[in-house]
């Protein structure tokens, strides 16, 4: 746990506590635990040295996502806010976190659905949307999709251990998918071991035949961020 306190009370310190003196003033808010806490964005700022890239985009996809069951409710900040207080902030780390905003999309429901995003960026394909909700010709719903090719008419989905141990749930994504197919869409299934560092490759190279597309050139700095761990 990192614990921050204002200066000049001392840093805390402890078997599972990393604590932090911050000069800067910055305001407590109660988590629903009753915790004090920094509001999102400044913990981002104050993070923002301390992760890597991805964990940044990761926080920040999970904060710009629209709340609710149908996502129709506010996120947590909407990803305007973020651009705004990110134009505003300076100190360390704040370079790498205005590169893991310019990677931060609205829709990534889990980690590994950005995780997933992530892989296909470093391919230079950051052009598949997210959350696309697809119709058959006569316009009955087929359901919500994680990313979608609409030019290759391509479908990747991220399946959780959800899809799995929910029966419901499963025979529900057979149909949506069954439905996806019979509208002429292919369909590539990731789970969690083809994004372990051991399958990565391989799975880079699926994503390539499965698209039709051969890697593009990203920036060397981007490259070397998405690289680390």
């Amino acid at each position: 746990m990192h614990l921050a306190a204002p200066l000049p009370l001392r840093a805390a310190r402890g078997r599972t506590v990393i604590g932090h003196g911050v000069g800067s003033e910055f305001e407590i808010v109660r988590s629903p635990a009753g915790l004090p806490c920094v509001r999102p964005v400044a913990a981002l700022a104050q993070s923002a040295a301390l992760l890597p890239v991805r964990e940044l985009v990761v926080a920040m996809d999970h904060l710009v996502l629209p709340r609710g069951p149908l996502h129709r409710a506010s996120p947590l900040v909407p990803l305007e806010a973020l651009h705004a207080e990110a134009a505003r902030m300076s100190g360390r780390g704040i370079r790498k976190l205005r590169v893991a905003l310019s990677l931060t999309r609205i829709g990534a429901e889990s980690r590994m659905e950005t995780e997933v995003r992530l892989e296909l960026v470093a391919l230079g394909f950051d052009d598949l949307d997210l959350q696309v909700e697809l119709r058959r010709a006569d316009g009955t719903f087929i359901g919500r999709f994680d990313l979608v090719d609409r030019a290759r008419r391509r479908i990747i989905e991220y399946d959780g251990e959800q899809h799995r141990t929910d029966r419901a749930q499963y025979l529900r994504d057979l149909a949506r998918l069954e439905a996806a197919r019979e509208e002429g869409y292919r369909l590539l299934r990731l789970h969690h071991e083809d994004l372990h560092w051991s399958r990565i490759a391989e799975t880079r190279s699926r994503l390539c035949r499965f698209l039709g597309r051969d890697p593009r050139p990203v920036a060397a700095e981007l490259a070397r961020l998405l690289a680390e761990r």
